[in-house]
């Protein structure tokens, strides 16, 4: 886990100067949103690790258990991307209910988003 979080800082690092250089990191190396780290990590998994780790046993059978930890790496961050998105849709749940109740003015005679994106 140590090197996990070595690994981040050097994403978020890249993702710092990524920014400082006026341009947009990706969600894997910028560090304000963190909440989509585990949507990242299963990314990453999913289409880089764990295709690479598939070819690498084919002619060395001896690494079948790096690939076999990285599947489950990839069910724990697929787990916290579930957790994740529940948290999201209640927080958007809350929002709508919390709003519903609330007139909003009208604007030009439209009216008025009741309410905001998470």
């Amino acid at each position: 886990r140590v090197k996990t979080k070595e690994l981040f800082e050097e994403f978020y690092a890249m993702g710092d100067s990524e920014r400082q250089a006026g341009r947009e990191p990706i969600a894997l190396m910028d560090r304000l949103k963190i909440d989509e780290q585990p949507r990242t990590q299963v990314e990453f998994l999913d289409n880089i690790s764990i295709p690479c780790l598939k070819l690498v046993t084919m002619f060395l059978p001896e690494a079948q258990g790096y690939l076999d930890n990285s599947f489950d790496n990839l069910n724990h961050w697929r787990e916290l991307m579930k957790e994740s998105e529940q948290k999201r849709n209640t927080l958007k749940r809350m929002n709508a209910e919390d709003m519903a109740g609330i007139p909003m003015p009208r604007i030009g005679g439209v009216e008025k988003a009741k309410s905001f994106r998470l």
